[in-house]
């Protein structure tokens, strides 16, 4: 099997494919050549040890150097065994991510994605405020966040429920005093999940994932006694 452990390819980004090789065998194998081709030119080449009837996960690194639609074999060579020893994978590589916040009209100044997105280069950042959308733009983004909003009208839950079958990504900050019956109509079309109802305490942030995706490259280090927040 192979896979990227984060969901979206760009240009110029350093890529860690994870390789998992199972052996059915009763014979240690070690030193196993192994290379990676895109378009039929090698861009990575490595080697692996496994256990006997065992699995293991390795991995190979490389960079997009250009956008568009990609074609790549991971490929072993386990002698005399010389058939079914290359796995192929087709995907997108992004120039720039699209997203679109779409705010309330009493948060549209209170845009915090923006401090975010509208910072960095790879990003193609667009506001809209919800009583202004062109539904037709939404499926024109790779993600779209509700922002705050209080309800989903009928015409905009249709609009995303297509967008995210299609694969687009959606991300939903609610509103303090969303309305839950409506929301969790929509959110179970998706499979979800549900808000509950809201409860009121202080709770004490107790760590932070650096490990995170959503944290790369955020951070040169993590202080071992840092004072983390409450958040009220």
């Amino acid at each position: 099997s192979i896979w990227f452990p984060t969901p979206v390819r760009r240009v110029g980004k350093t890529e860690n494919i994870k390789i998992r090789i199972v052996n059915r065998s009763n014979e240690y194998l070690d030193d196993v050549p192994m290379s990676l081709f895109m378009n039929d030119e090698k861009r990575a080449i490595g080697s692996f040890a496994v256990d006997a009837n065992a699995t293991v996960d390795t991995a190979l690194s490389f960079i997009h150097e250009t956008a568009g639609l990609k074609g790549i074999k991971v490929e072993i060579d386990d002698y005399p065994i010389n058939y079914d020893d290359a796995y192929y994978l087709g995907y997108h590589v992004h120039e720039r991510l699209s997203v679109l916040s779409i705010n309330s009209p009493e948060n549209n100044k209170k845009n915090f994605p923006a401090s975010v997105y509208s910072v960095d280069s790879t990003y193609a950042f667009t506001s809209s405020n919800l009583g202004s959308l062109d539904y037709a733009t939404i499926k024109k983004n790779d993600l779209v966040l509700l922002n705050e909003i209080k309800s989903i009208p009928g015409g905009l839950a249709r609009e995303l429920k297509s967008f995210v079958e299609t694969g687009g990504s959606l991300w939903v900050i609610p509103a303090p005093d969303i309305d839950r019956t409506q929301y969790n109509a929509f959110l179970s079309q998706l499979n979800a999940g549900a808000y509950l109802e809201k409860v009121e305490q202080d709770v004490k942030v107790s760590s932070i994932n650096a490990e995170s995706p959503l944290y790369r490259d955020v951070f040169e280090s993590v202080p071992r006694n840092l004072d983390l927040p409450t958040a009220k």
